[in-house]
């Protein structure tokens, strides 16, 4: 499931949403790009959360053909079918991409 652009930037405090609109539409349109890319795999792009003063929203892309094994990153996700992941970042009305 890739969550929508408007639902995205509703996902959202108000107060940030007029502050990084703008960019994060573009960084936003620049993901799906790329998550495009990769239309026979497993592909998602989840609403923001909060962690502490940061709001992320993250995305991956994921080989369900590739077994599932015992391989976790530092946040306790399973790594082993990942293909590409990554997140947008939102923290002090400034977005970032980590990939």
């Amino acid at each position: 499931m890739i969550v929508t652009f408007q639902e995205l930037l509703d996902s959202l405090p108000e107060d940030q949403r007029k502050l990084v609109k703008n960019d994060l539409k573009q960084r936003y349109h620049n993901i799906c790009k790329r998550l495009a890319e990769y239309m026979q795999h497993d592909r998602t792009f989840h609403k923001f959360y909060q962690s502490g003063d940061q709001w992320i929203a993250p995305f991956e892309v994921r080989d369900l053909s590739k077994p599932v094994l015992d391989q976790y990153n530092y946040h306790l996700q399973n790594t082993s079918q990942w293909l590409w992941a990554g997140c947008i970042l939102v923290q002090d009305g400034r977005v970032s991409v980590h990939t």
